[in-house]
């Protein structure tokens, strides 16, 4: 099967990661930026809010949490190209990148500030380990026996595999994947 199997290491950070974290923070900040800096549009003679400062509010609040799921799609992406890569077996594509239940293991359960702080803390140490771990691994001679398993076995203790083709990929994502993969696989 190891003839079968094909490993493609990124070499740059695809410009759809780039492009969904600009356009991510834009869509975050933009709108209650704006809306700061001419207030006055949205309120009344007397202060109050008006019902366009309402709409203004209401418009704001949803672009901001929509340019934080775009943001962060855009810093998957740049990590996939950083510290994953893509493996073709049997005419399917797979990207492997960090499992994300090893960042949350260690986590210490608790409310509050100091709580949040020490899980944060963890959270980027663990992804730290992790990632130098897969790094490390990209440049073994095992890499292409643990692609394999863990293609095999759909599991693998360090990497998330996924299908380009299965949910949780946006169109335009896939799109980039492979194409991606179709230039990689050309080099």
């Amino acid at each position: 099967m190891k003839s079968n199997l094909k490993v493609l290491l990124f070499d740059r950070v695809m410009p759809i990661a780039y492009i969904e974290m600009i356009a991510g923070a834009a869509m975050a900040v933009l709108p209650t930026l704006y809306m700061i800096l001419n207030i006055s549009l949205f309120t009344t003679s007397k202060g109050a809010l008006s019902d366009l400062g309402i709409v203004m509010i209401i418009v704001a609040t949803v672009l901001f949490f929509v340019g934080l799921a775009f943001f962060a799609g855009g810093s998957y992406m740049s990590s996939l190209c950083k510290h994953g890569f893509l493996a073709a077996r049997n005419g399917k594509v797979y990207t492997f990148s960090l499992n994300s239940k090893r960042t949350a293991e260690n986590k210490i359960p608790g409310i509050g500030t100091v709580g949040k702080a020490i899980n944060s803390a963890i959270y980027v140490s663990n992804k730290a380990k992790y990632n130098e771990q897969m790094d490390a691994l990209k440049e073994s001679s095992e890499l292409y026996e643990t692609v394999n398993k863990a293609l095999d076995e759909h599991y693998s203790f360090l990497y998330s595999i996924r299908d380009i083709n299965a949910k949780g990929y946006t169109s335009f994502e896939k799109k980039a994947l492979l194409r991606e993969y179709a230039r990689l696989d050309r080099l």
